[in-house]
Formats: structure tokens, sequence, C-alpha cells
């Protein structure tokens, strides 16, 4: 969710029919799905599963919906659907889910969302720069409808920088986002796969 940064708390509220909350829509293989967070609980329930008996308390997946407030050449708020609380209370990954399936012909808004969300979660964080071939650390878990995604950013430091002058970036330092998925809910080897590496991440990221 994506709101200006001069809309109070009370108007903060996501009610976009498109995304599902007042329309019921079906999904691609003929589920029901009338409200996100229905998705939502069902998400955090499988990475509390994966992660509840080996992984400290002071790290959680969490349904908390964090604002980020991003302030540079242009000025907004994005909320994520939840986040991995790290031991010292701050995120290390991002949640977002929809009911809809992100697959639909010239529909880019949720990737749109996303890449705001992580934008704003950069500039809070003042994260200099990340190349996921060599650091894993930061992404954000998407789950839309029945479908796993896994999405990492890549930016340079030219982009990290706090007073960079956007005119002067090369293609190549602008933040790009690695999508991999989807991973089917139906497939015990999409699942398996998905929840060994994010119990791993989450592992790791409680040893920190």
């Amino acid at each position: 969710m994506l709101t200006p940064l001069s809309l109070t708390e009370e108007e903060n509220i996501d009610e976009d029919p498109s995304d599902g909350f007042y329309t019921p829509i079906r999904g691609s293989r003929g589920q029901l799905i009338r409200d996100e967070q229905t998705v939502n609980v069902f998400l955090l329930a499988l990475l509390s599963a994966i992660t509840a008996a080996t992984v400290p308390f002071h790290t959680r997946w969490l349904a908390e919906r964090n604002a980020m407030v991003f302030q540079k050449n242009v000025q907004y708020v994005a909320r994520t659907d939840g986040h991995l609380r790290k031991k010292n209370g701050q995120s290390s990954c991002l949640i977002e889910v929809k009911p809809r399936p992100r697959r639909r012909p010239n529909d880019v808004s949720i990737r749109v969302q996303e890449s705001a969300q992580m934008a704003a979660w950069i500039s809070q964080h003042g994260v200099k720069s990340h190349d996921p071939e060599k650091d894993c650390s930061i992404f954000l878990l998407s789950q839309d409808e029945d479908e796993i995604y896994l999405t990492f950013p890549h930016f340079t430091e030219a982009y990290g920088k706090d007073d960079k002058n956007m005119a002067d970036l090369k293609d190549t330092d602008f933040l790009r986002m690695r999508e991999y998925g989807p991973f089917f809910l139906q497939s015990k080897n999409d699942v398996r796969h998905v929840a060994r590496f994010l119990h791993a991440y989450t592992l790791h990221v409680s040893r920190q």
C-alpha cells in the first residue's frame, strides 16, 4: 500500500476494490478469496510452522504493517503486510500479500508496489548497496493467492547515496528487482524448496 506523505493515519486505509477487500474475486484455480488478510494469515502460519521449533523467539515473522517513509525527490509512505523482526527490533525481510495472482496480462501494479516498498525500506535503513549474487540478506517475500515469490533488490552505491542526483545515475545504478517464482503451494517440491531457504535464512538472521 502506498500513500502520499501528506495523508493522515485515518486516510491511510487500503480501500482499493481491485485488491479484493470489497469485491470477491475468483482465483486462477477456482478459489474465492474475499480478503487479502486470508492470504496473510496462511503465510504467517506457514512461516511459523517452518521456523518455530528451531529459531529463537526473539526473531519472528509478524503480521505488523510497517510504515516506511520515502523522502527523496518524491515523498510517500509505503506499508507492508508483515516482516521478519530481528533481535534488535528492526526488519530484515518484508512481506506483501495479494488475494489475486500477479500473472495477469499487462498488470504490473503488484511489482510497482513492491519496488516502491523496497525503495522506501532502503531509504529508511540507509542501505548503501546490495548485490543478491553476493548477499541475499535483503528480500521481499510475497504470496499472491496460492503463489509464493522471492524478490531480491539490486542497486549500486551510486543509488544508495543520500545526496544522489538521479539525473547522474546510470541505468545499471538504479534499483532492480530480481524475482524468483512462482512457487506453487500445491507442489510439494516447490514448498520444500521455499521452506528450506526461509528456514535457513531465518536461522541465520537470529544469530546476528
